[in-house]
């Protein structure tokens, strides 16, 4: 939805006049860029190993991750973090129980949610 909004933002300005993009010009920063949110690409996860057998590591070293849901492709919740994991640290959960197959790990961070998919 943002991407959307960028979007009609953009062409929206491509078509000011030259007197208009003059005064964009005198802007000292970007409106679409704040430095104050990381972007999606900043919100780097990984997970491993992938496939997993015993165990499954997640971490972010950009971002403190908020919650951390692991689910069967069954839509059972086979994981949920008990509390907040900061930036570059690792969790562990322990998948000697889960039967193999595909898992959605869903990781969240503050202002938004990544999705993945595991393998055991």
């Amino acid at each position: 939805m943002k991407l959307l909004a960028i979007l009609h933002i953009l062409l929206n300005i491509s078509t000011l006049n030259a007197a208009e993009s003059e005064t964009l010009k005198d802007f000292p920063h970007s409106p679409l860029v704040s430095s104050e949110q990381p972007t999606s690409e900043e919100f780097d996860v990984q997970t491993y190993p992938n496939p997993f057998i015993n165990e499954l590591n997640i971490t972010s070293e950009n971002a403190d991750i908020q919650r951390v849901e692991v689910w069967s492709i069954k839509k059972r919740i086979m994981f949920l973090s008990p509390i907040e994991i900061p930036r570059g640290a690792k969790i562990t959960i322990n998948t000697s129980t889960y039967p193999q197959g595909h898992y959605v790990v869903k990781v969240f961070f503050e202002n938004l949610t990544k999705t993945l998919i595991v393998s055991k």
